[in-house]
């Protein structure tokens, strides 16, 4: 069993359980999330998709004010936006804990666009990574794997290889 949570969301991972959509409100806001959870065969990590059962790939997480995320032995693969932060946004005063995950092949902006953070876009937020991997992740701008604008970033026992921003 896999467990993460945040203030707005709180998710036990079973076995072959399938979250497609999920939608929160607090504090007069709301958060959108669509994510499917897929068993990870191997038991090594349970992967989170950003591509739905049509096809549509869209941004993982979204972290708005003060919202607290910590995901341990998770894998990111396949957010995509159009804006900036392909798999997570974090936003102001917003704080993103990575513990032995891995980000693959997600993307963000388009092309002729200026946006960043292939895998993560850090405005103004917090993020603590340890022992993580950043892998083939793209932005159309800068900060293939992760763009930190004003934010905290800390990095511990971390590989980033085979990223792409095209500015960068």
């Amino acid at each position: 069993v896999h467990v993460f949570s945040s203030p707005l969301l709180s998710i036990t991972h079973l076995p072959f359980a399938t979250l497609e959509k999920s939608t929160s409100t607090h504090d007069s806001c709301e958060r959108s999330l669509s994510f499917s959870l897929v068993d990870d065969v191997k038991g090594a990590l349970t992967q989170i998709r950003g591509e739905d059962a049509t096809g549509v790939r869209r941004r993982i997480f979204w972290l708005n004010n003060y919202a607290e995320l910590e995901l341990e032995n998770i894998e990111l693969v396949g957010g995509h936006t159009t804006s900036s932060g392909g798999a997570i946004f974090v936003n102001e005063r917003a704080t993103l804990t990575l513990k032995a995950c891995l980000l693959r092949d997600n993307r963000a902006g388009a092309a002729g666009t200026t946006y960043s953070g292939g895998a993560v876009f850090n405005f103004k937020g917090t993020m603590h990574v340890f022992s993580t991997v950043f892998v083939n992740n793209t932005a159309y701008y800068s900060g293939g794997a992760i763009y930190t604008n004003a934010g905290t970033l800390e990095i511990v026992d971390s590989t980033v290889t085979g990223n792409q921003a095209t500015q960068d």
